[in-house]
């Protein structure tokens, strides 16, 4: 078939012919004619100036016209004109082809099959239009659709549409997939959100959409939690547009963005969570610094208090009534000097005598005193790494603060139960610091104290090493037990954690610093043996104390004792005597001095004038524990007695082959 072309017929036919030619150019559009008999195919003007064919080149053979199919359509195009000569379906496909020219073109190309009298297929005939705009702004939308989703998915950005009219939902694939949910399965869904909305945030978020709909606000900004397909709750954004409104200026469709904000809101809980703990943290320092100081000074004062009551009670053997209440007061001091020593163990103030212990040794030495102290209705077990690090700790306040644990566990038992005591190499590494701004990175060994008792309550878990704080029965708890731990374990380089569940039990995890090379101490240092009765000794002593009520004590206990003294109320006035040609056979100096010279910075004053003077240092306060740099040096706890102040001395004294330094001159 051809296009119809001017003839004799007639001006208005002609004319006629025009036009159609003028349409077909215009709209792009070329006829086909396939003789099925002949395989003889007739291309329109149109057709040839639409494929880039020159008309001279006509009539042509199908083979022609497939060959400027691309390779990658050829099988479909193929397939459909079988379809089509055979009857079976009318030819419809776009496709592209390559002109002859090179340019590539996207048709759509249609036809229908004609028969013969006898029925038998005759022609394809058919149109061909040139579809290439359309399919490039088509492939252009489909690119920038893809490009789009791209960047939802990247931004975890789900779009929203519901038309309030007609109640229908519809959401993009990123809504779901956000929450791990197949979007063919719920698109239409519209309670699809609601249903999986946590229970404290759903009646928040339903009265802000509401007042989107009935009260005219113009829409919402919510963060809520849904409920994840794997049973996890997570923080969404969903924000929320009206963008279409009926006569009565209701809402009638909103549209809206929904943003997985799950991590940066975790991010902010764990902000406010290390805000709240370093807030807590300060408040318990600055309560530490105000009762290290009133502890301190109170300790000055109780060593003042039971020395003279020991005198007293000396002096009055034969008024026994005074004698009692001389006694009494010896009582009530102790008791105050055992209130002091929690209180400084809490403000991280205590006076410490570290040595290098093995943790399991140390357990396992506690085990008889435990099984003692807890009854026989708490089983206990003890599980020890035999590899376990050594750690440089005051072995005693260990016990303490494990026998604090051990006796709060049992209270948590009162119908029994198991008890059980783990100690173990562990590595706290970078990342575990980051969570706890308290930990150092480093290596620990752990004591975990594990009871299968009633457990704590979440409200109370925070505040348990707050000091006073109890939830023990009045009478039964001075609240001070956990606060000492607590104490002690940061003094000591540690750290200290608490888990519990109510109805199943606690884990109190202590973890303590490993001591490097400091090798470790079967025992106690010093003169050993057994105490001598008598008290009395003729060395010289250098007695520094700033406090004029102790120093006034300690200088009439020595002197009453036959010792020697050589008083200095500060660092200058030992210095100085120290520089004299004075005999000196010890240095007894409290740890803090006016000033801010401490003990290291004395001792090492008055040794580089007298090498080998033995020292014995007293302190009821001190910022920081005895140190490995310490090592060999004495240490008196205040408040004293004056046995215990002669037996350190005798102990510090015997450090030194003749308690006479290198640089004596003559007896005294």
């Amino acid at each position: 078939m051809t296009d119809h072309e001017p003839n004799s017929e007639g001006p208005a036919l002609r004319r006629e012919d025009a036009r159609l030619v003028r349409a077909q150019r215009a709209a792009g559009v070329g006829f086909i004619d396939w003789d099925l008999t002949t395989d003889r195919v007739e291309l329109s003007e149109g057709a040839c100036r639409l494929l880039g064919i020159d008309r001279g080149l006509q009539p042509m053979r199908m083979e022609q016209l497939v060959a400027m199919v691309p390779a990658d359509e050829l099988p479909l195009v193929r397939r459909c004109l079988e379809q089509a000569a055979s009857g079976e379906r009318a030819y419809d496909v776009d496709h592209r082809a390559i002109r002859p020219d090179g340019r590539v073109i996207w048709v759509h190309a249609q036809a229908e099959l004609t028969r013969d009298d006898a029925g038998r297929p005759q022609a394809l005939l058919g149109t061909i239009i040139d579809i290439t705009a359309r399919k490039t702004a088509e492939l252009a939308l489909r690119d920038s659709e893809a490009r789009l989703r791209l960047a939802l998915d990247a931004t975890r950005i789900g779009i929203w549409d519901w038309d309030l009219r007609t109640d229908a939902w519809q959401a993009n694939e990123t809504y779901f997939r956000m929450l791990g949910y197949d979007a063919t399965a719920h698109a239409q869904h519209r309670q699809f959100w609601s249903e999986r909305m946590h229970p404290e945030d759903r009646e928040r978020a339903v009265e802000a959409m509401l007042a989107v709909r009935d009260q005219g606000r113009p829409g919402f900004d919510l963060v809520y939690r849904l409920k994840h397909a794997d049973g996890s709750y997570r923080w969404i954004n969903s924000v929320g547009r009206a963008i279409e409104f009926d006569e009565r200026g209701r809402t009638v469709r909103m549209l809206g963005l929904r943003i997985d904000v799950n991590d940066r809101k975790l991010a902010e809980s764990r902000i406010a969570e290390i805000e709240a703990r370093a807030a807590h943290a300060q408040r318990l320092d600055a309560i530490g610094q105000l009762t290290g100081g009133i502890a301190h000074d109170f300790n000055n004062l109780l060593t003042v208090i039971i020395g003279n009551s020991d005198d007293l009670a000396e002096e009055l053997e034969d008024r026994p009534r005074l004698a009692a209440m001389a006694r009494m007061v010896r009582t009530a001091g102790e008791r105050g000097a055992e209130l002091t020593s929690r209180l400084l163990s809490f403000a991280r103030r205590q006076t410490l005598e570290p040595k290098s212990i093995e943790p399991p040794a140390a357990v396992q030495g506690m085990l008889a005193l435990l099984r003692r102290t807890l009854g026989g209705n708490v089983e206990i077990e003890a599980v020890a790494d035999s590899d376990a690090w050594t750690v440089y700790v005051d072995p005693g306040q260990l016990e303490l603060a494990i026998l604090n644990l051990c006796i709060n566990a049992r209270d948590a038992m009162p119908q029994g139960g198991t008890l059980r005591i783990e100690t173990a190499n562990v590595v706290l590494d970078q990342e575990y610091a980051a969570a706890d701004f308290e930990v150092v990175p480093g290596e620990y060994v752990m004591f975990a104290i594990t009871d299968t008792g009633t457990g704590i309550a979440p409200e109370h878990l925070a505040r348990v090493f707050d000091p006073f704080f109890t939830t023990k029965a009045v009478g039964k708890g001075t609240g001070l037990g956990l606060s000492m731990v607590y104490g002690f374990t940061k003094q000591s380089g540690g750290t200290v954690k608490i888990r519990s569940q109510v109805g199943v039990g606690t884990t109190v995890t202590l973890y303590l610093p490993r001591a490097g090379d400091v090798p470790a101490e079967d025992g106690p240092s010093g003169g050993g043996g057994a105490p001598s009765r008598d008290l009395r000794g003729d060395a010289v002593i250098l007695l520094v104390e700033d406090d004029a009520l102790v120093r006034s004590h300690a200088a009439r206990l020595l002197r009453g004792l036959g010792y020697r003294v050589l008083i200095a109320a500060n660092a200058a006035e030992a210095l100085e005597i120290a520089r004299s040609d004075q005999h000196i056979d010890l240095l007894f100096s409290d740890v803090m001095m006016p000033g801010g010279m401490t003990r290291p910075m004395l001792a090492a004053h008055v040794q580089a004038l007298r090498p080998k003077l033995p020292v014995l240092f007293t302190s009821g306060y001190t910022e920081g524990a005895l140190g490995p740099e310490d090592a060999g040096a004495m240490l008196l706890h205040k408040p004293y007695d004056q046995r215990t102040l002669v037996e350190k001395i005798r102990q510090a004294l015997a450090q030194t082959k003749t308690g006479r330094t290198a640089c004596d001159s003559g007896d005294r």
